[in-house]
């Protein structure tokens, strides 16, 4: 039996940098931390909009998040579960990051330096083509 899930992805700025986060997948891979955007699935009952702006609050102790778009939409699929991801454009104010414990660590990167930390093309392409750098 299929199963359907929805992935948020929060893509925070704050004086035109990106935030991205080190987020540790496995030890059995070569490099188990990955840097990338904010990401969260939609718990029920709850909007992509209040999800997008809870995992900004969780992640990054910040309160004061505007959804500036909701940039693009993806799907994709692992085993038999499909998904829909949805990608928000953010905006922050320039405040301190208290990280979450689940996570590494944080950088504020000009959008130049995304190809040396967002491993996964599509990623940017689909940035590139919703206009968002």
């Amino acid at each position: 039996m299929k199963k359907y899930g929805i992935k948020i992805k929060s893509i925070v700025k704050c004086n035109d940098k990106f935030l991205i986060v080190e987020r540790w997948y496995d030890d059995r891979i070569e490099e188990p931390y990955q840097w990338e955007f904010l990401d969260t699935d939609l718990e029920d009952d709850e909007l992509p909009e209040t999800a997008c702006m809870r995992v900004i609050a969780e992640s990054t102790g910040i309160n004061s998040a505007r959804i500036v778009s909701m940039a693009y939409s993806w799907k994709y699929q692992l085993g038999d579960n499909n998904y829909l991801g949805l990608a928000f454009l953010c905006e922050v104010p320039d405040e301190p990051v208290m990280l979450s414990e689940e996570l590494g660590d944080y950088k504020w990167v000009e959008v130049e330096e995304l190809t040396d930390y967002i491993s996964k093309q599509a990623i940017i392409d689909d940035m590139k083509q919703a206009q968002v750098i």
